[in-house]
């Protein structure tokens, strides 16, 4: 048997939300780059995934083709600075980052003009993850926190 993410309900409907703002109909490019831009935005610790509704089960093998899964999972140990020996563990990390990244890509699109196209705001903000985390900070003082 595959071994397989279970992403929440609320997820899932915002890939399909992604899917069709970035014109793309093949849901495993959208999760791969849900994913990368998870694994590469968070700081310090990936915030926990609090929904536990059932949504889509996605084979790791669709997420991480070849040899991904290995190039995956050591940006994770990388970025956490950590060992992590577990592949249970490296699948739980896995999940966490795709939600993040999910939510990440909605919140930006929610702050794009209509006429912008997702695609190339993706490609021309590659690497300025600054932008994300100031917004963050921003959201942070207006509520207080």
């Amino acid at each position: 048997m595959a071994v397989t993410i279970k992403i929440p309900k609320s997820s899932d409907e915002k890939v399909n939300i992604l899917m069709g703002h970035m014109g793309i109909e093949e849901r495993p490019i959208v999760l791969r780059i849900a994913l990368s831009k998870g694994i590469f935005q968070f700081e310090g610790s990936l915030p926990e995934v609090n929904d536990n509704s059932t949504g889509r089960e996605i084979p790791i093998s669709t997420l991480c083709p070849g040899n991904n899964y290995l190039i995956i999972k050591h940006c994770l140990i990388q970025k956490l600075g950590k060992k992590i020996d577990s592949d249970a563990e490296i699948h739980k990390l896995i999940r966490k980052a795709l939600v993040y990244g999910i939510d990440l890509m909605i919140i930006e699109l929610s702050n794009l003009d209509k006429l912008d196209n997702y695609l190339v705001y993706l490609v021309e903000n590659l690497g300025k993850k600054t932008m994300v985390i100031e917004s963050q900070q921003r959201i942070q003082e207006l509520l207080g926190y």
